[in-house]
């Protein structure tokens, strides 16, 4: 198991505070440590889920239709507070999604919007609609957002399959 400090160009709340540290735990892909592979990919030896979105974005996928309906839950029970993990580890999940979508490692969130700008692939108005979620991550209405997001994302994925395969 290694750990890593996280680089300055991450250091965005709610994501990573300063002096956050990255911990791999070196089994599972999407541990519960999001945006590592993201992080650390210039390292040689770790896998890199953007060069296979075929078989990486479906795991994304897979955790939020698990795990969706238990933040909703938490919304419904007005715990703000609970939900809010949750949802900060889902915005990342989301952000990891639509770069690999796009065949690129999330590069930096201190510069979040102007890396969105640039993806080809992308649901409209994403930047406005994570700028809402990412500052108010404990709101139900972030949640609807943030399932709305995932479900666009999930339709361009699977144009973006059905594009490759025919070409």
């Amino acid at each position: 198991m290694s750990k890593f400090a996280v680089p300055s160009a991450y250091l965005v709340i709610p994501f990573f505070s300063p002096g956050a540290v990255l911990q791999d735990d070196g089994e599972k892909i999407f541990g519960e440590q999001y945006l590592l592979y993201d992080i650390l990919a210039d390292l040689p030896d770790l896998p890199k889920p953007w060069q296979q979105m075929e078989s990486s974005i479906p795991l994304l996928l897979k955790r939020w239709k698990d795990e969706h309906t238990s933040i909703a839950q938490l919304f419904r029970e007005r715990q703000k507070e609970a939900a809010k993990e949750p949802m900060v580890r889902y915005t990342a999940y989301l952000l990891s999604l639509l770069h690999w979508l796009n065949g690129v490692p999330v590069k930096s969130l201190v510069h979040l919007y102007d890396g969105l700008g640039q993806l080809q692939r992308k649901p409209v108005n994403v930047e406005e609609r994570l700028r809402f979620i990412i500052a108010q991550p404990a709101h139900h209405h972030s949640y609807i957002q943030l399932a709305e997001l995932y479900e666009e994302a999930e339709k361009l994925f699977y144009k973006a399959l059905a594009m490759q395969k025919k070409s």
